[in-house]
């Protein structure tokens, strides 16, 4: 009896020890393609417990927190002049300060996104907005994009902000990146590259086929006291209603185990790839909750427009990943949105087109500047020449046909909803 038991040690442990061994053997040859462990924090690291102190601490000493922002998350600050860029006193990239209704012999286009559209490592003359407003005299465009915001965002922006200045046309930017924003709460919940980027954010949620708004959870710098003193609590409280805080794996008392961080790995990517945002392939996952919640904040957001008499233009940017995948000849992963959008009748540019319009050989490198992928003055200046050939194609130069247009458009838009219903 004692043999065999002795045996039956012997036997789990070298089942034991070979599972690790396979184990660790499975974890290094993911390291060498950049797959590791990395469980999502319960509680704020040390750097981001510095650097929120100094937020607190500028906030007591000249009552500014930074470019927080109560509803919105954050936005840009005001009246502020750096290396980088400038803005008005209103918020709106550049210098020039603009009344609420344009003149009539102006035709003015607002922008709405999040760094692309903002042109974020470019200068304020390099930017599409700056290049489109000189091609033509009687173009004045306003731009509002806030770096770092998801679609969501920049609706809200357009809702409570922008829809005031009587714009003819709206342009919505989206970065094809930005599907994963839209489920996003807490930036450093989706990548540890976000690590300094403690200000939460509103989001949408569809509820029985209507869009419900989930506020800024830390709207006030007490709530950001809080999270200071509470982490664990706060972020816990946060999480609830992120999608990667949901899905990913968190810290184990059983992490020191390789086979157990393989098998959370392999659990989280299994999961992940039948209910997440992109499909195996890299395409959009059209049953997602990502993309049904983006197409729904497109409908919004495009009926909003309209209904301020404006004429929307939705405006698609390509990210690095777009750009290798058209090299490679490889089919656009958001081209289910493209689908939705040829589908609904909704205005659109696909910035892809208008790059390889312009040269179909042109080089990645031409066309964007940094790591991020933003894009060049060459880049932005191929979106203004869109646009503009847009607007000229279409003859949309005078505000009597533009808002007759709006009018047919919601009606229509109206109409096919009613049907539905």
């Amino acid at each position: 009896m004692r043999r065999l038991i002795t045996t039956s040690l012997l036997t789990c442990l070298l089942l034991f020890a070979s599972l690790e061994g396979m184990s660790y053997l499975a974890l290094y040859v993911l390291s060498t393609f950049g797959i590791s462990y990395a469980p999502l924090s319960a509680s704020l690291s040390d750097e981001q417990r510095t650097r929120l102190r100094l937020r607190l601490d500028e906030y007591r000493t000249a009552g500014t927190f930074g470019s927080h922002h109560p509803t919105l998350g954050w936005t840009v600050p005001k009246a502020n002049t750096t290396q980088d860029f400038t803005s008005n006193s209103q918020g709106i990239r550049g210098k020039r300060e603009y009344t609420l209704e344009p003149a009539p012999d102006i035709l003015r286009i607002s922008a709405f996104g999040d760094s692309f559209t903002f042109g974020s490592e470019v200068l304020d003359r390099d930017t599409w907005e700056e290049q489109l407003g000189r091609s033509d005299p009687r173009l004045e465009v306003l731009n509002f994009a806030v770096p770092a915001y998801g679609l969501d965002q920049a609706y809200l922006r357009y809702h409570t902000e922008g829809a005031r200045f009587g714009s003819d046309i709206v342009v919505i930017g989206f970065m094809s990146e930005n599907i994963r924003r839209n489920v996003n709460v807490f930036r450093p919940f989706y990548h540890r590259l976000y690590w300094s980027h403690l200000f939460t954010k509103p989001r949408f949620v569809v509820r029985e086929a209507e869009l419900v708004l989930l506020p800024n959870p830390l709207s006030t710098v007490s709530s950001y006291e809080r999270l200071l003193t509470h982490d664990r609590e706060v972020l816990a409280e946060i999480g609830h209603d992120d999608y990667f805080y949901r899905t990913h794996y968190h810290p184990s008392p059983f992490d020191w185990l390789r086979s157990v961080r393989l098998a959370r790995m392999a659990w989280h990517a299994a999961s992940t790839r039948w209910d997440g945002i992109f499909r195996a392939d890299g395409m959009y996952n059209v049953h997602s909750e990502a993309f049904a919640l983006t197409v729904k904040i497109f409908d919004a957001f495009y009926r909003e427009a309209l209904t301020h008499q404006s004429l929307p233009v939705i405006l698609i940017y390509p990210d690095l990943g777009d750009l290798d995948r058209y090299h490679r000849q490889a089919p656009r992963r958001y081209e289910p949105l493209l689908d939705v959008f040829k589908a609904k009748g909704y205005r659109h540019i696909d910035v892809l087109d208008a790059f390889i319009q312009y040269d179909r050989r042109v080089k990645t490198e031409d066309l964007t500047v940094g790591t991020w992928g933003h894009l060049s003055p060459l880049g932005n200046k191929i979106v203004a020449d869109a646009l503009l050939k847009s607007l000229q194609e279409e003859r949309r130069f005078t505000r009597p046909q533009i808002r007759e247009q709006a009018r047919r458009e919601l009606t229509r838009i109206q109409q096919v909803m009613q049907a539905r219903s």
